[in-house]
């Protein structure tokens, strides 16, 4: 069973803009995309480079320095670099106006 931290108030998340945030040492992307929070891991996998400077287009998250594409609900590498594998995904919900992420 996992635990949810609180990660901020709703608000402080417009739709579209990535926020970074350090959940138990882990540098973590948070958006709100198309109604919904996504909570993913803020390192890209092929180049280490923050995930948070990317864009989304058609429901992937795409790295801004070589363009890999990750599905921002699974974390799935749809495009990428040899080498370049997955990116973690967590599990976010909303209480109290807060936006809680799982642990």
């Amino acid at each position: 069973m996992s635990h949810y931290q609180d990660i901020g108030a709703l608000r402080g998340f417009p739709e579209g803009k990535i926020r970074r945030r350090m959940v138990q040492g882990q540098e973590v992307g948070i958006v709100l995309w198309s109604g919904h929070f996504y909570a993913f891991s803020n390192r890209c996998p092929h180049a280490d480079f923050q995930m948070n400077f990317g864009y989304f287009e058609c429901d992937k998250l795409h790295c801004p320095i070589h363009y890999a594409e990750f599905e921002l609900a699974t974390g799935k590498a749809v495009y990428a670099p040899q080498g370049t594998v997955d990116i973690a995904t967590y599990a976010v919900r909303v209480e109290d106006e807060r936006v809680p992420k799982s642990v």
